[in-house]
């Protein structure tokens, strides 16, 4: 996953996007600003602590959920997904789980280092 900017003509600013290589195959998603604050608003991870493994993993995992999240979404509305109602905030408490999984070791790392 590569988080990139394309140039466009529009009042000369940039557009994000991530991009998805499988298999040869390129997907670029282009986030709604939305969606950018979600991710962002914890950047403070990425400067205090992303080279610490827990932090890398608690923002992995909320760029994840940001992500998935967005696709769930977008696939919910143009099939018929009835039978999985609410997918989405599915998904979401998925990944409430996780980080609070990654906060406990945190936790549990600073409580050993003291």
């Amino acid at each position: 996953m590569n988080l990139k900017f394309q140039q466009v003509d529009w009042d000369d600013k940039d557009l994000m996007y991530v991009e998805f290589a499988s298999n040869g195959k390129k997907m670029r998603w282009y986030p709604k600003w939305k969606d950018v604050d979600d991710i962002l608003h914890c950047s403070w991870l990425t400067e205090q602590g992303y080279h610490d493994s827990h932090w890398r993993d608690y923002f992995d995992i909320m760029c994840s959920e940001v992500l998935i999240r967005g696709l769930l979404r977008r696939v919910a509305r143009t099939t018929n997904l009835a039978c999985l109602p609410g997918v989405d905030v599915k998904a979401s408490q998925l990944f409430r789980t996780l980080r609070s999984m990654i906060l406990a070791e945190v936790q549990h790392a600073k409580t050993k280092d003291d």
